[in-house]
């Protein structure tokens, strides 16, 4: 059914409006984040233990950012030697969840993994890891499992896969993940999502044993924690309201092409549970160019945190990753790691085909896909076709 044109013009008048005045009130935002951004620079240790009571104090403590070692408003050029080789890993994973509607419902986990030598001349290894998943029975489920469940055993499957590279002990050799490192599905409740999340955990130990520089990358990222974090950092009588302004608005004006912010700490209600080493957090890095800058985040563990050869090599490579994307910097492993993992339509249609052929040899009965399955997948198939 086509969108009805004559009933949107008013709301896409009004849309513009808002946006309008919205962009004002954020503007007037962003210049008070500024100058808080630099008083937390030019009173680091006060302003840190400042806003540090301020979180403790609260029963309900927000997502936010807190200041490490690094002045907060400055740009941090990369001191990695660029001539240096290292070895860049990068996984991504894309996934079947189960539907009443499929004539066979499956859940499946497809996770690619690519191996990058820097200055080695020799192409890209590729592995590919696809499985169905298992019930806590040890039997593959067989349809039961929410959406939420295989969204989070894919994200373990992701660091899963970069922790199973074997390689020289002496290679520089950086992690990549896309997106945060902080388990989004993060166990709430039930004994099974707490078996998840700690077998994630031991995943990062294990690749912290192996010397690895592990680091996730949210491309154009939403979150607000250094505008909380600057809420925080004045008595609460003078507390300011920095709502909907966005990190990367900030760091638009602070950044240099190619620079990174200071590193920050993670600080949310799942904080206490990666402790020592698996700490949580992140720096902003500009992967722009003058006149047209580009914000992303960038969330690393203690041990790469505190490790200033680590955060550098992890700069350097995203850096060299964006660069190959030209006009639209995003990291060039990270797009073929994608690209690698995706399970598409035909891929999908192939797997039950013989799945259902086994279920028939074993005197299973298969049924036809809903319907409504039957109506999507012949448009799907005709947008492919296009």
């Amino acid at each position: 059914m086509p969108l009805n044109y004559l009933e949107l013009e008013p709301q896409i008048v009004q849309y513009a409006q808002s946006a309008v005045g919205l962009n004002r009130e954020l503007a007037d935002k962003l210049d008070i984040a500024l100058k808080l951004i630099h008083a937390c620079g030019q009173n680091h240790a006060v302003k840190r233990d400042l806003i540090s009571r301020a979180i403790e104090a609260q029963s309900d403590p927000p997502r936010c950012a807190l200041i490490t070692h690094e002045p907060a408003d400055q740009s941090y050029d990369c001191g990695f030697d660029s001539s240096t080789p290292y070895t860049l890993l990068a996984s991504d994973g894309s996934q079947i969840s189960p539907s009443s509607h499929d004539a066979v419902s499956i859940a499946l986990i497809n996770t690619s993994r690519i191996c990058f030598r820097q200055g080695s001349g020799s192409a890209p290894e590729i592995i590919w890891q696809t499985r169905f998943l298992f019930d806590e029975d040890g039997r593959i489920d067989l349809g039961q499992m929410s959406d939420d469940l295989v969204a989070l055993r894919r994200d373990m499957s992701e660091m899963e896969i970069l922790g199973m590279f074997n390689g020289d002990s002496a290679e520089q050799t950086i992690a990549l993940g896309d997106g945060p490192i902080e388990l989004f599905h993060q166990p709430r409740q039930g004994e099974n999502f707490e078996k998840y999340f700690k077998d994630y955990l031991d995943m990062l130990k294990a690749i912290q044993l192996k010397g690895m520089a592990l680091a996730g990358y949210t491309d154009r990222p939403r979150a607000a924690l250094v505008s909380r974090m600057l809420e925080l950092s004045v008595p609460a009588g003078e507390k300011p309201n920095l709502a909907q302004l966005e990190d990367q608005a900030v760091f638009k004006r602070l950044l240099t092409p190619g620079g990174r912010s200071a590193i920050f700490e993670l600080r949310s209600t799942a904080s206490p549970r990666y402790e020592d080493e698996l700490a949580l957090y992140f720096f902003y890095l500009n992967v722009g160019s003058a006149g047209k800058p580009w914000i992303a985040r960038v969330e690393i563990p203690r041990w790469v945190a505190e490790d200033s050869a680590k955060t550098a090599l992890v700069h350097r490579a995203l850096l060299d990753q964006c660069a190959l994307m030209n006009s639209r910097p995003y990291p060039y492993i990270l797009h073929r790691a994608h690209e690698e993992a995706v399970v598409r339509f035909d891929e999908k249609e192939q797997l039950v085909e013989r799945l259902s052929g086994e279920l028939s040899r074993h005197g299973l009965g298969v049924s036809q896909p809903s319907n409504k399955q039957s109506a999507k997948d012949l448009g799907a198939r005709r947008r492919i076709g296009k």
